[in-house]
Parts: C-alpha cells; structure tokens; sequence
C-alpha cells in the first residue's frame, strides 16, 4: 500500500479504483481501474521488483479496494481480463529466480575479524567509511547470533513490516550480573560490567508485538577482543559513536552516518550499502571470502547460517525454534547446507562404510 501510494501520488490518480459502494461501476470506470493496475503493475516490474512481486501488490490494493468498498469487483459483474495477460508476460520477461538459500558460515565471521586485525586487536578503520563498516559488522554479528532477517534490522527496497518499529538507540540495555540494569555517561557512552545486553525484537508478520532478545556476553570479553559476540560488538558500537539519551529515541541504532550535534539527522543503513559495505569486509577478508556467483547470499542468509551453527554446535530442534522464533517446522527448510557440502557428506558416508567393512573382515 506504501508503493500504491507513491504511485497513486506521482501520477495524481485516486487511492480509489471506483466509488466506496454507493453508486453502479460502469463499464467506463472499471476500464479505467484496470488500466491503473496494468499500470501501476509495469511501473514496480520496470523499478526492478520480480514478477511475483507485482503480482502480490496488485492483488493486495484489489484486497484493500474491496474491503474500503465492501463490494468486491465481482458483485458487479466486471472481470479485469488484461491483468493475468501482462502477468504471464512479465514472468517470461523475468522469470522467478531459483535461489540456493546460502548460510553465512561462523568461518566468514572468523575469516573477516583475523582479516581486518591490526595491532593484535580487530580495527575497521576511522572516519565515515570505518563507522560504516563497523555498523555493518555489528548487523552481521546481531543477525548471525540471534537468527534475524536482514528486513528487521536494515531498511530494505521492498517495505518489511519491523520498518513500523525500527531499532532506536533507546532499545537496547545492559546488565551486569546482579541484574542491575546499568547506565550511561553524559555523552551517552553505556558505562559499568555488563554480562548480557536486552533488545528490543522488531514486529514481525508472524510476531508482530515482538519482545526481547537476550544478548550474552562471554565469559572474561574484552573489548577489542570479543569481535563475533552481538553483545560485545553493540557495546563497542555505542561507546564509539555515542548518542546523547536525550536523543535515543529518535536516532536508529544502525544508522548510515554517526550521530553529532551539528547534523542531528540519521536514517537507517539501507540494504544496498549494508551490501555494498559487507563485500568490502569480506574483500578485506583472510583468506578472502568468495561465493558462489559473486555473492549470492540473500537477505535470510544470516537467519540460515545460524540455524545450522546451532546444529553444528549440538542444540537440539525445540531448542533451535526458540532462537529463531519459530512457530512451526518451517525451520526445517533453513537447516540445510548447499549442495557441494551434501555431496562431500555422501561421499564420506561411504568412505566411512567401506572402512567400517574393512574392519569387520
């Protein structure tokens, strides 16, 4: 509706399709409607969104229109004939893309912090590019450790619901073993011993009143030192670029800039230069980091990459919904390796059987 919207402005047209069920749709007004969705259909597919993409918004305006109308296309006989044309054909145009779902390997995070190592401690650089890389990592680490999609935390080309709620800087606390919840110096820099660190979950189609996530710090961290733990690296975030209380909750947790008094204003790092930023700490790397296709790694592979390191490390499967909030067995479908890795398992499923036939002999 945000996209309907803006389309629905640029081109001054009506919200509306037709009336609000008071009156009889002519013929007139219905081709009129359907020439406004045939447009508004070739303008997301000519922005670059997919086919199924489109195919979703246009049915979710019908949706609304039929709801603010409560008379539903149908009721008056009229049948939208053009739209499943322009669908099929903007399908064969671009076609659905099938996309192995890439885990973020626990070896990248690893690869990347001994990469960008300097003077024994990791370190992403000064100035504007160095808070930009260091917000990402901090993204990667938060996404990786607490099984998060990519939409809950950047701002993402497609709206996503966690965008009615961002991440502010007032969203996060810290705890020190007693459970005390500790505070902030006068610049706004988190100061005391935490052991863990509360944030808020953004809403989410399947959670939309969120909660709290807990953010564990390890045994003995140092700073500097815990680089791949969310909790250590949000800590070291906020005490290098700190934001005044007083403005914690208007700035964004991860934004695109550092906050400073003569330019107040901070969006939200967006998906583009989140990528952007990630391939250059990969590129940093050592060994340097490299996908298959030049990156193919969607906006859940950190969600996916969690979920098997939780395998990997033994958690058990209610255990592993937990983390991932998970309502249902779809977790399933993101505990799986890509298929170089399956191959080698095979391969080593057999090698193990023929030793194990040596042995019996």
């Amino acid at each position: 509706m945000r996209a309907w919207g803006v389309f629905c402005t640029l081109w001054n047209l009506p919200l509306a399709l037709w009336g609000m069920g008071e009156e009889e749709v002519t013929k007139a007004q219905a081709r009129k409607a359907e020439w406004q969705l045939l447009a508004f259909c070739v303008w997301l597919h000519t922005d670059g969104y997919a086919s199924s993409t489109c195919i979703n918004y246009v049915g979710a305006v019908k949706d609304w229109h039929q709801s603010a109308t409560r008379m539903p296309a149908a009721y008056w006989g009229l049948a939208l004939y053009r739209m499943p044309t322009l669908f099929r054909a903007i399908k064969r145009r671009n076609p659905a893309k099938i996309r192995d779902k890439r885990p973020w390997e626990f070896e990248y995070s690893l690869a990347v912090v001994k990469g960008w190592r300097v003077g024994g401690q990791w370190n992403f650089g000064e100035g504007a590019a160095g808070h930009l890389r260091m917000v990402t990592w901090t993204v990667i680490c938060v996404a990786f450790e607490q099984l998060m999609r990519l939409a809950e935390l950047v701002t993402t080309k497609p709206p996503s619901v966690s965008m009615r709620r961002p991440l502010k800087w007032v969203d996060v606390e810290y705890e020190d073993a007693a459970g005390n919840t500790l505070g902030y110096d006068r610049v706004g820099r988190p100061v005391g011993a935490p052991v863990r660190a509360k944030m808020r979950e953004p809403p989410s189609k399947t959670r939309p009143g969120g909660g709290w996530l807990i953010l564990p710090f390890p045994e003995g961290w140092q700073e500097g030192e815990s680089a791949t733990a969310a909790g250590p690296m949000v800590w070291h975030m906020q005490r290098t670029a700190p934001v005044p209380r007083e403005h914690a909750k208007e700035v964004p947790l991860f934004g695109m800039k550092a906050w400073s008094s003569s330019h107040p204003r901070v969006v939200q790092i967006s998906q583009h230069k989140f990528v952007s930023v990630m391939h250059q700490l990969c590129n940093g790397a050592s060994p340097v980091i490299r996908y298959k296709d030049g990156g193919n790694l969607g906006l859940h592979c950190f969600r996916v990459g969690g979920a098997n390191r939780l395998i990997d490390i033994g958690a058990s499967a209610p255990q592993v919904m937990a983390a991932g909030r998970w309502m249902g067995d779809c977790w399933i479908l993101y505990a799986r390796r890509q298929r170089a890795v399956l191959d080698e398992l095979t391969c080593r499923m057999s090698a193990v059987g023929k030793a194990s036939l040596k042995r019996r002999r």
